[in-house]
């Protein structure tokens, strides 16, 4: 999974992920801690990402502000 992940996966995707999670506790310096985890059970890219579209042109700062 974590193989498909590098491959697959870019900065920015939508991603669907099923897991299981788990919690722990733990002394340190005397104080108590605690910590939660989640182990994948599915991951999966519900949609592709659109292709950039060009970008549209800028309007004027005139228009912007005509009622």
């Amino acid at each position: 999974m974590r193989k498909w992940a590098r491959e697959k996966l870019q900065p920015g995707d939508l991603v669907l992920v099923r897991s299981t999670p788990s919690q722990r506790s733990w002394e340190q310096d005397a104080e108590k801690r605690y910590g939660y985890g989640f182990a994948v059970n599915e991951l999966s890219l519900p949609a592709a990402k659109p292709e950039k579209e060009a970008k549209p042109a800028k309007s004027s700062p005139a228009n912007k502000n005509s009622r």
